[in-house]
């Protein structure tokens, strides 16, 4: 009998502090009100002029001093540094002529002063009129939890103390995680499994009204839908977008399997491109292509978006490449004129030409107006 009751007693403990840990809290997720456009936005850029040193433009043996850069495109206006403050005036507006929004800053550590540059761009952005949301992913490379839990800390620091500068709803701010679910990527979750340490690290953070006291929204980018179920997460992002093949019956498949994982009432931000192309990544060995059709791709993915539906439910927000230089999937203008990679410039292996690409026949801000127009159209049916 005694040892019942020390069994008794230790299981009312248990469910005791359970309930503390998970009381209060919400049984469906915060959704952004409305339909909102957002811009992804990269900070990678560096120059010597304003950084001290390179940074993306001459990724994978690239070499800028001659005009090489990772990039199948020579940006409209030339080379610049995410850390120059005087761009933002410039990128805020071809964001604001697409119709876009907000921007959502990716944050993935990849490069030096990754951080100093993102602070430039919040603040750049907030001066010409555009609230960030900030998606930190785990480093290409790999992270361990710890590392990546001390840059949401930093950031969720970074939020609080300057709550103008950032994306709200309903006077919840907006944090974004890139790959979530990812082991081979974030390494040593401090619950044993990174389903487990989520769920408790935004319950804490969801409930912690000193830090939060209207709640925050978290957003999962590009993580398996299935591993979404009954977790915590109020969002999904998805930075891909479906084949020729599959169209429109892909997103609705996704949609589906949003709504029906669990009940929990999630929304969907779905990323549009305009092509991609990874040839002027010399360290990718099987490059990506997929041709822009002079503009017709970029249609016929907005079609899709806007078209996608599952028992009258459709995607919620969109999200639009700016300035991903290296992929080319971006909307960023394209120079008309572009200058020529010198002699030795990094062909990687023969398969970059001497001349950049541009948008011609198009004009090289379509792709913002057209965007403008779509935007207008995906709100119009929402």
């Amino acid at each position: 009998m005694k040892k019942f009751k020390v069994f008794l007693l230790s299981v009312l403990v248990f469910l005791f502090t359970f309930g503390l840990c998970f009381a209060d809290f919400p049984n469906s997720a915060d959704r952004i009100e409305g339909t909102v456009a957002f811009g992804y936005y990269e900070i990678w850029h560096a120059t010597p002029s304003v950084d001290g040193y390179w940074a993306r433009w001459n990724d994978t043996g690239h070499n800028p001093e001659i005009n090489d850069i990772m990039s199948m495109y020579w940006p409209l206006g030339g080379l610049y540094s995410n850390g120059n403050y005087n761009i933002y005036s410039t990128h805020a507006y071809g964001i604001k002529r697409a119709h876009l929004d907000a921007v959502i800053i990716g944050w993935g550590n990849a490069y030096q002063g990754e951080f100093e540059r993102l602070k430039t761009a919040v603040i750049g952005f907030h001066d010409n009129g555009l609230k960030s949301i900030v998606a930190i992913y785990p480093k290409w490379s790999g992270e361990e939890w710890d590392s990546l839990i001390n840059r949401l800390d930093t950031l969720i620091s970074y939020i609080t103390n300057y709550p103008n500068y950032f994306f709200h709803s309903n006077g919840k701010p907006v944090i974004m995680i890139g790959h979530p679910d990812r082991d081979d990527l974030i390494y040593n979750p401090d619950q044993g499994d990174l389903y487990t340490s989520w769920k408790h690290k935004i319950h804490y953070y969801k409930t912690n009204k000193d830090l939060f006291p209207n709640g925050v929204i978290f957003i999962a980018a590009d993580c398996q839908l299935d591993w979404l179920k009954d977790s915590y997460w109020d969002g999904w992002f998805w930075s891909g977008v479906p084949s020729d093949e599959d169209g429109v019956d892909h997103l609705n498949y996704n949609i589906w399997k949003l709504y029906t994982i669990d009940d929990y009432n999630r929304f969907y931000i779905q990323t549009i491109i305009a092509g991609f192309d990874t040839r002027a990544n010399c360290h990718d060995f099987n490059p990506i292509v997929r041709d822009r059709e002079n503009g017709e791709l970029f249609k016929r993915i907005w079609g899709w978006v806007k078209q996608a539906q599952w028992n009258g439910y459709k995607i919620d927000h969109c999200s639009v490449p700016i300035n991903d230089h290296g992929e080319c999937a971006n909307i960023y203008p394209a120079d008309p004129n572009p200058p020529m990679r010198g002699n030795g410039y990094q062909s990687c292996g023969g398969r970059v030409p001497q001349y950049y690409f541009t948008y011609e026949p198009l004009d090289p801000w379509w792709y913002i107006d057209e965007n403008a127009r779509q935007v207008d159209e995906f709100k119009a049916t929402r």
